[in-house]
């Protein structure tokens, strides 16, 4: 038996009681590791399932304007049109056709960001507006299954209410 052996061996066998307490804390800390690290690795997956699940996994965007402009030297230079200028495009209802006759396309829900104020008095607060087709809503976010009373239907008309 080699001499570090030997050593250990001995170490070990001097007294019982902290050779249980050292073997405990070792066993101990390896269930905390591992604990820990499939925490983290299911809280990883977890966190990307919720993030991926709510959001669009494609989205359809106009194509970006190219301006050519003349410059002095007679050649054109081309150019992006500024981004501030209102994104849309304008056959959404045919892609949106389109979109769903491809094998694979489970769900398809069109929505439209703007922004626009909102002025009361003199008041006046800047607003961010979200749209989005009221029959397909549950297609991809599913908030209907968690509605306890009431409708996702976000036009019906109440008796007394102004729209």
């Amino acid at each position: 038996m080699p001499f570090v052996i030997k050593v250990a061996w001995r170490y070990l066998t001097a007294n019982l009681t902290q050779t249980a307490l050292l073997v405990l804390g070792v066993a101990l800390s390896v269930v905390v590791f591992v604990f820990i690290t499939a925490l983290i690795n299911g809280l990883g997956i977890f966190l990307t399932a919720e993030t991926t699940g709510k959001i669009a996994h494609v989205e359809f965007e106009p194509p970006t304007t190219i301006s050519r402009t003349l410059m002095p030297d007679g050649r054109f230079a081309a150019r992006p049109v500024s981004t501030s200028k209102r994104k849309q495009i304008r056959n959404w209802q045919q892609i949106v056709d389109v979109a769903g006759s491809i094998p694979g396309v489970i769900a398809i829900s069109p929505t439209i960001d703007g922004s626009g104020f909102l002025l009361r008095g003199e008041s006046v607060l800047p607003v961010a507006v979200q749209g989005t087709d009221p029959t397909k809503i549950d297609a991809i976010s599913g908030i209907g299954q968690y509605i306890v009373e009431g409708t996702s239907d976000l036009f019906v008309r109440r008796p007394g209410h102004r729209r």
